[in-house]
């Protein structure tokens, strides 16, 4: 809830900022500088935020399988509320999403990586389409996400 609220604040002030600009005859080099310098800190405030949502999800798959720890119904929802805020904040087009999919190690099942590559192509990158995705082979069993504003 607090991260919900420094975020709040941290949009809050980079609008207040962006309307300052806007009010004010700062000249139009001066006034695009602190426009842009007010957007580019809040996108970096819900960049983090959305990374932040990610990370906490804490996922992972079951060694020398493709069972993940998480939910990833759950995981669709953040996305899908994180693509509210991005849209309220102005943000929603320049997104990519990053996800390291840990390739594990079987001896037993030559696949495993390819089959945990599949199943986040599937599940995840397939059912979020709204936004960019970048996907690579890790080392280990996590299934990191992250997201980049441009």
């Amino acid at each position: 809830m607090r991260s919900i609220k420094i975020m709040a604040v941290a949009a809050v002030a980079a609008l207040s900022v962006a309307g300052a600009a806007y009010g004010l005859d700062l000249g139009s080099s001066v006034g695009n500088k602190v426009k842009d310098g007010a957007q580019a800190g809040s996108k970096i405030a819900i960049e983090k935020q959305i990374n932040k949502d990610l990370a906490a999800k804490n996922c992972s798959f079951t060694p020398k399988t493709t069972d993940l720890s998480c939910d990833l119904n759950d995981i669709l929802k953040t996305l899908k509320d994180e693509k509210t805020v991005a849209e309220q904040s102005g943000f929603s087009s320049g997104v990519d999403i990053y996800a390291k999919v840990g390739q594990g190690k079987d001896p037993k099942n030559a696949n495993l990586g390819s089959d945990r590559m599949l199943k986040v192509r599937t599940e995840l990158i397939k059912k979020v389409s709204w936004w960019d995705w970048n996907d690579m082979a890790v080392d280990g069993d996590k299934l990191e996400l992250s997201v980049k504003i441009h």
